[in-house]
């Protein structure tokens, strides 16, 4: 059985080691197939730099108690924020995260996460996090440990907090 939706999702992010602020928007097709769900969509991407827009795709394969959700994204730079005529747009980036995680009783999961963030320009990642999940219904804490490869000796263990309304 197939079955074909629509999805739209969006989310800010805000960090408050550094006050940096981030706003996503998504949306596109979902397409349904028995357990296996794909999600064709388009991204916007603003934060204080510039706007990027892109394609990305979800893939969620769900059997059982198990929950494996793979995402992968690339953001084309439009737009910068900042005035003038010789402003430098943002570099084309990237955005990948794979998670897996188990349900237990009482609508509570226990899982396992990782994150990648970078320009296509750079060697290394921007962003490199990894770490456990936990789950209780919608609210979803992740505490990851992100290794920041381009800034040397600034490793640090984080908490990413998520309310799905």
């Amino acid at each position: 059985d197939s079955i074909l939706s629509g999805y739209v999702y969006g989310c800010g992010l805000y960090n408050v080691n550094d006050g940096y602020f981030g706003l996503f928007g998504y949306g596109g097709p979902k397409i349904g197939l028995g357990k296996f769900n794909i999600y064709p969509m388009a991204v916007m991407y603003a934060d204080a730099y510039g706007w990027l827009t892109g394609p990305e795709l979800w893939l969620v394969y769900t059997v059982g108690k198990n929950y494996f959700f793979v995402e992968g994204d690339y953001y084309v730079p439009w737009l910068a924020t900042t005035p003038g005529n010789n402003v430098v747009l943002p570099p084309h980036q990237y955005y990948s995260t794979a998670e897996y995680s188990r349900a237990l009783k009482d609508d509570v999961g226990l899982g396992f996460m990782f994150e990648v963030f970078g320009a296509f320009k750079e060697t290394d990642p921007g962003e490199l996090a990894f770490g456990p999940t936990m789950t209780f219904k919608k609210l979803k804490f992740w505490v990851f440990y992100d290794t920041t490869p381009l800034v040397d000796g600034d490793d640090l263990v984080g908490l990413r907090v998520k309310l799905s309304l």
